[in-house]
């Protein structure tokens, strides 16, 4: 096998595109690397060297199951297709085609491209996304042929896996995976998300990803950007962003550019609820997107727009459970309900007055935590005092599974499985986990063989939490 992989070449186009953010990568990596040592993870991950450094430059973690992505207009707005010359021996070479598509990995909650070569990178074309890029998202379904490479580089390495379509009920979750689970605040330097887009001789485009609780004041003036030689109307605005810095939450200002698509959906919202833009709030994601000496940000996709105190707490319990839970050392349990509770009062005592909204028929709701909680269901889970998060890639797992359906009325047997997977977190000896009587819920299967995957699925827990935690 060749020693030269895709993430050689990227280390040293960022080398040349800005060197200090090619440190902050490093150094990220280092404390990356460190904590998976310390977890044992270490082995599940394949190291990518480069012969000018001693520390590895990347992970790569590969999976052989089906994978669930997140597609739309808003989302896939920074795809790029180029021809790409591969060099085979001195001057001889044959050109390919590098197609890479921005879609949400559902399974690792992050905002990362899928690098389709050759004739598969017909994928990222204008004919064959038409019918599936809306402004809507969709979900499909990325099954592997052999393997699919994920890298900490942030990109995704198919080797011939294709896209499908999955059900409707599927979709739904999907889509609220990504609206409720996927939160990303600002963060100097490479962070979580982070993406480049590049020929074979340079980065043109470096993106960051931040995904919060955003405040429109004013949508200024109209412009054009060229970005990917492509011209993209927007408007300019002044836009607040919810940060959070050692447990204080604030709004921060902003100026950004909001594209004509994403502005005429917040106008029809507008429009047909009789709303100014000030009596809202968007969960939404902005975009930095920076050329060599340049940068700019991008309100680039609106997940959600609310106008109630209801959907305000809803909104805000969901961005605590998840600061939560990438905090601590879980898989699936989250907080109790008390811990959860200070977390988003705090929320609510920090930034509540800066939220302007309406009046609505949901403020006479008499609990809207507890109604707000029940509704993330199968996502987040209370039982009793406690509460827990199906993680995707446990959602995933539990697909083929037709006994193991994720309803409420199955509650207690999906809680059941949670719990025994904190078990194996908490290195309960394998005969205690072997003669547990939750394996006997997945039917005949070997119970040998059903928790080597279990194991394997907590180190992907660990592993994806980890990426969150350090990059």
């Amino acid at each position: 096998m060749s020693s030269f992989f895709e993430e050689n070449r990227l280390i040293n186009l960022l080398r040349q595109f800005d060197t200090n953010f090619t440190l902050s990568y490093l150094e990220k990596l280092r404390k990356f690397k460190k904590a998976s040592e310390d977890y044992g993870l270490i082995n599940s991950l394949i190291p990518i060297k480069d012969p000018t450094l001693v520390d590895p430059i990347a992970f790569r973690i590969e999976f052989s199951e089906p994978l669930f992505v997140l597609l739309s207009h808003p989302l896939c707005r920074m795809r790029m297709s180029r021809y790409f010359p591969i060099e085979f021996e001195w001057e001889r070479f044959y050109v390919t085609r590098l197609g890479m598509l921005p879609v949400y990995f559902v399974d690792f909650n992050v905002i990362t491209l899928i690098k389709f070569w050759g004739e598969a990178a017909e994928q990222v074309s204008p004919q064959a996304l038409q019918s599936v890029l809306t402004q809507e998202t969709t979900c499909m379904e990325l099954r592997p042929a052999t393997k699919v490479s994920y890298s900490t580089m942030n990109f995704i390495i198919p080797f011939g896996a294709e896209l499908f379509n999955v059900s409707k009920e599927i979709d739904e979750i999907m889509r609220s995976y990504f609206k409720y689970s996927f939160w990303l605040g600002l963060k100097q330097g490479f962070s979580f998300s982070t993406h480049f887009l590049h020929t074979k001789t340079s980065i043109k485009y470096l993106l960051k990803v931040a995904k919060t609780l955003c405040l429109i004041d004013e949508i200024n003036g109209y412009t054009e950007i060229q970005i990917l030689d492509r011209t993209i109307k927007a408007h300019k605005a002044t836009i607040r962003m919810l940060i959070e810095k050692d447990g204080t939450f604030f709004f921060q200002r902003r100026e950004v550019y909001v594209p004509d698509d994403v502005l005429n959906d917040l106008s029809s919202f507008q429009a047909q609820y009789n709303l100014s833009l000030r009596q809202s709030f968007l969960n939404a994601i902005v975009l930095e997107v920076r050329e060599k000496s340049s940068s700019f940000e991008l309100l680039n996709v609106i997940s959600d727009i609310g106008t109630s105190y209801f959907e305000l707490v809803k909104t805000l319990i969901s961005i605590a459970l998840m600061r939560i839970f990438n905090s601590n050392d879980r898989i699936t349990y989250v907080s109790d309900i008390n811990e959860l509770k200070t977390t988003f009062n705090n929320m609510v005592k920090q930034i509540g007055r800066y939220v302007e909204l309406p009046a609505t028929v949901s403020d006479g709701i008499n609990n809207p935590f507890d109604l707000a909680l029940e509704s993330y269901y199968p996502i987040f889970i209370k039982e009793e005092s406690k509460i827990y998060y199906l993680h995707p890639l446990l959602f995933s797992f539990l697909q083929p599974y037709s006994n193991f359906l994720l309803q409420k009325d199955d509650k207690k047997k999906t809680i059941k499985f949670l719990d025994f997977l904190e078990k194996m977190n908490n290195k309960t000896r394998y005969t205690g986990l072997y003669f547990d009587d939750t394996l006997d819920m997945f039917n005949d299967e070997s119970k040998g063989e059903l928790l080597s995957k279990l194991f394997k699925l907590t180190q992907r827990i660990k592993i994806a939490k980890l990426l969150q935690r350090y990059f």
